[in-house]
């Protein structure tokens, strides 16, 4: 059984979770604005390098912690 993964498997994968971790981190959230929380996770879902950076060095992610 081979139990090497291929580096694009690895490329995907480093890819993918630090941007399924931010549209968890949005859908969780709690936002002020009626449209806040919608407009964040389409940025993040349509540009998804760009909308990851402007989330995350917006400090919108400290004050929209849920607990």
């Amino acid at each position: 059984m081979n139990l090497v993964m291929p580096p694009w498997a690895w490329l995907a994968l480093l890819g993918l979770l630090p941007w399924l971790f931010t549209v968890w981190h949005i859908r969780s959230g709690e936002f002020p604005g009626r449209w806040e929380r919608r407009r964040w996770f389409n940025t993040v879902t349509y540009l998804p390098i760009i909308g990851m950076w402007q989330y995350w060095t917006s400090g919108v992610h400290r004050r929209n912690l849920s607990h």
